[in-house]
Parts: structure tokens; C-alpha cells; sequence
């Protein structure tokens, strides 16, 4: 049903919007590291580095990613295992928002915010048959051009949705960041939660069909 394919779509948004947003939250009030973004944070290490400067700390968050990509595939194995994940990641952004800020707690909110975005990137990467990625943005720039060159009109407008969406949730994390700084986090734990309701919906949908 038409309507279903359009709460996936919406479902899909949301999350290129919560990438976004917590990758700004972190850059920006947790001591300039990425979430979400391991590549980046490599970078900066390297830089340090280079400079003289050894900075281990920056290799927390890339080992958090990287147990959350190995954990991610057991917790797909259980029963309703979207609805695991969104309800985990609604409580981690909650209590997020309420760690207070210091050097080592910084990079501890970091570590836990990267071992969600793991589990983001590996459950939440397909809508409708198309592949995207929520947590960054740089597959979605490759495949939006290619769908381009290929005159696939539909994945232009899915993928630019997410790119747009992706500059959203940045956008308004910087701003709600202004006012709420470390709180703000805490926002996206009502936007997990809209997304959870539509996953509900679609599962319910799909039992009624079977």
C-alpha cells in the first residue's frame, strides 16, 4: 500500500535527520570528536600526531563503532529486533543529554553515541529496496549522482530527501545547541520515538498481510 511505502520513506528521513543531528551535537559540545563519523576522527588523530601531539582518546569512539557494527547483527536476530533497537536508542539519547560535560565524560558520551550509530548504519540502511546510509552522507552524494546518470528520477528524490534532511537535523542541532547545549541531545529521543510508532504501524501492517 501506497501509504506504508510513504511511512518508510518518513522513517528513513528521520534517521538521515538524527545522523545529522547528534554528529553536529558532539562535534560541537562533547570535545569536538565525531560520532558518527570514524573517518574524521581518524584525520584528526592523525593531524595530532603529526603535530607532535598523541591523542589515544580519539581511538575510543572508532573501537565503540566497531563493537556496535559486531553487536548490531545478534540483536537483528531477535524477535522484533527494529523496535530493540529504536527503544535502545531512544534511552541512550535520553540519558545522554544528562551526563555532564568534562574531558573523560565527554569522550564516554561520545563512545556511547557511536555504538548507537553503529547499530544505526547496520539496521537502518534500506527503504523500499533502496540502500542508504543515515549516519553520514558521502555514499548518499555518490549514489544520489549515479541514480542522475542513470535517469532513476524516484532515487534522486529519495536520496536528496536524505542528503536535505541529513543538513537539517545538523542545522537544527546547532541551533537548539545554543540554547540547550548538552541537553539538547535528549530532543532526539522524541524523534526515535515518532519513528517507532511508524515502525509499529508497518509491522502491524505486515502481520495483517501475511
Amino acid at each position: 500500500m501506497k501509504k506504508y511505502k510513504y511511512l518508510c520513506i518518513i522513517e528513513a528521513i528521520l534517521f538521515a535527520f538524527i545522523g545529522g543531528f547528534s554528529n553536529v551535537y558532539t562535534y560541537l559540545y562533547r570535545g569536538g570528536i565525531f560520532s558518527n563519523m570514524q573517518t574524521g576522527n581518524l584525520i584528526k588523530f592523525i593531524i595530532r600526531l603529526s603535530n607532535g601531539s598523541f591523542e589515544p582518546l580519539y581511538f575510543i569512539p572508532i573501537i565503540s563503532f566497531i563493537i556496535g557494527c559486531i553487536v548490531s547483527p545478534l540483536i537483528s536476530k531477535l524477535k522484533n529486533s527494529y523496535i530493540t533497537n529504536q527503544i535502545i536508542i531512544i534511552v541512550v539519547y535520553l540519558i545522554c543529554g544528562f551526563i555532564p560535560s568534562s574531558s573523560i565524560l565527554d569522550i564516554l558520551t561520545v563512545s556511547i553515541m557511536a555504538f548507537i550509530g553503529a547499530i544505526m548504519f547496520e539496521s537502518f540502511n534500506e527503504c523500499l529496496n533502496i540502500s542508504y546510509t543515515s549516519i553520514m552522507c558521502t555514499n548518499n552524494m555518490r549514489l544520489f549522482s549515479k541514480s542522475i546518470i542513470e535517469k532513476n528520477y524516484h532515487n534522486v528524490f529519495f536520496y536528496s530527501s536524505i542528503i536535505v534532511f541529513f543538513s537539517v537535523g545538523a542545522f537544527v542541532s546547532a541551533l537548539l545547541g545554543r540554547t540547550f547545549e548538552i541537553y539538547s541531545i535528549s530532543f532526539l529521543s522524541i524523534i526515535v520515538i515518532f519513528s517507532l510508532f511508524i515502525t509499529i504501524i508497518k509491522n502491524k501492517n505486515d502481520i495483517i498481510n501475511r
